[in-house]
């Protein structure tokens, strides 16, 4: 199953905040990168 819409408008906002913040680049593209794999991993499982 993939997230709905919403959620993914709402992580998107949540990664631009990120980005704006002084967290560093590679720990909002390892953020973004586990939760693909996630999901992917789900998808194909389920």
């Amino acid at each position: 199953m993939f997230p709905p819409q919403g959620h993914i408008n709402t992580h998107m906002k949540k990664k631009k905040k990120m980005e704006k913040s002084s967290s560093p680049m590679w720990y909002t593209q390892i953020y973004i990168s586990i939760h693909i794999w996630t999901y992917l991993h789900v998808y194909v499982l389920s």
